[in-house]
């Protein structure tokens, strides 16, 4: 699998671009984080909807007019309908998880679970785009033992390679059509410092396997 690198932020939203996405996981951050996330893929988006596993956080967003819902991904319900404008049978759907995968204990049946979904709401052609922290980043492995280096108040379950995505991914129902290294194009939490700045924005463009993530969208197999 070759190595591309691409700015983050912006190949995310040019990939929402137009499109009905819906977001899973959008509270997985503080509120004023994910409002800015929020709004910059509604610029873009040509319909938005967020789901999130925590209730206060839902409420919170919904309180600055967001279209979002209480979902768990770990238990999804049966006959599970979005509570928003559908997509007519044109229109493109993009499932959205940035930074999300990683934290689920069994991926693979949430995987399952979406393929199943978006066939019984008969989506044109729905894809599905994953982000995640790349599991050989040197860069995001010196920023984790700087910053977290209790291992307990690390939240994520599950490590992926490109690879071993890409396997989880065709073993659920999906196929990879393309992926990407990421370099931080942007930061949501105001000035960061040179040293972090270093890590996770210039050596992805000296070494795009160090980079601090990676994009995949996967569509529908058949």
């Amino acid at each position: 699998m070759k190595a591309k690198l691409v700015p983050g932020r912006h190949t995310i939203l040019e990939l929402c671009r137009g499109k009905y996405v819906y977001d899973f996981g959008c509270g997985a951050c503080s509120p004023e984080i994910a409002e800015l996330l929020i709004r910059d893929i509604m610029s873009v988006a040509k319909s938005y909807h967020g789901f999130d596993l925590d209730p206060d956080g839902v409420a919170c967003l919904k309180t600055k007019q967001f279209s979002v819902s209480v979902l768990d991904l770990d238990d999804p319900p049966t006959g599970f309908v979005p509570p928003t404008n559908l997509p007519g049978a044109t229109d493109e759907v993009l499932l959205l998880f940035s930074e999300v995968i990683e934290h689920l204990p069994n991926p693979g049946k949430t995987l399952q679970w979406l393929s199943s979904w978006c066939r019984e709401m008969n989506f044109s052609n729905p894809r599905i785009l994953l982000g995640t922290p790349n599991v050989y980043s040197f860069a995001m492995t010196l920023w984790h033992w700087m910053t977290m280096q209790d291992s307990d108040s690390d939240t994520h379950l599950l490590r992926f390679s490109p690879k071993n995505l890409k396997a989880l991914v065709e073993r659920s129902s999906w196929t990879c059509i393309d992926w990407w290294f990421y370099y931080s194009d942007r930061n949501y939490g105001g000035p960061i410092p040179t040293s972090v700045r270093f890590l996770k924005m210039v050596i992805p463009r000296i070494i795009p396997g160090g980079a601090p993530g990676f994009l995949m969208l996967c569509k529908l197999a058949p």
